[in-house]
């Protein structure tokens, strides 16, 4: 099953990334907001702006707040289990990110 996240509001178009199953965690970068730094889930709650990609409805980009950085696939391979990273913006598809609803 993919990972899934709620969106809670931060303020100011910002949101806090929360992990369903993940007890209070949050999406937060591991470490100095730069090229090739983990995303992981912590209690830490970073603030994130959801931009849409090329306007469609349900996919976007993960701008960590006060930066450039995105959340980027590692590679670009969309495999189970690959680790995401910060990165600068590069316009790749692997920094798109696909929200789909899903029931309580």
């Amino acid at each position: 099953m993919p990972c899934q996240w709620t969106l809670e509001d931060a303020g100011d178009g910002f949101v806090r990334i929360r992990n369903r199953e993940g007890r209070g965690k949050y999406l937060c970068a591991d470490g100095d907001a730069q090229n090739g730094t983990r995303a992981i889930c912590s209690t830490h709650q970073q603030t994130w702006k959801i931009i849409p990609f090329n306007g469609e409805s349900n996919r976007f980009r993960i701008v960590l707040s006060a930066t450039y950085y995105v959340i980027d696939l590692d590679n670009g391979r969309p495999t189970p289990g690959a680790p995401v990273f910060i990165w600068n913006d590069n316009g790749g598809l692997n920094q798109v990110w696909i929200f789909e609803p899903v029931e309580a």
